[in-house]
């Protein structure tokens, strides 16, 4: 199991762009901009939820997440 976990706010910023920036063009695959952008805006308070609660884990890649 691979588990990224951010120490400190940058750290931390830069892993929530890294994953705006993929959900984001993932859901651009799959409907239109504005909801793409709604749904990559989701996925990034579900990772930050999960950052700050302690129940952040991948167990592939970020990708795969």
């Amino acid at each position: 199991m691979h588990t990224v976990i951010p120490s400190g706010t940058s750290a931390e910023a830069r892993l929530l762009r890294q994953v705006s920036s993929l959900a984001h063009r993932s859901a651009r695959r799959l409907t239109d901009r504005d909801t793409a952008d709604d749904l990559a805006q989701e996925v990034v308070l579900d990772c930050l939820g999960r950052l700050r609660t302690g129940r952040w884990h991948i167990h592939a890649t970020l990708e795969a997440f």
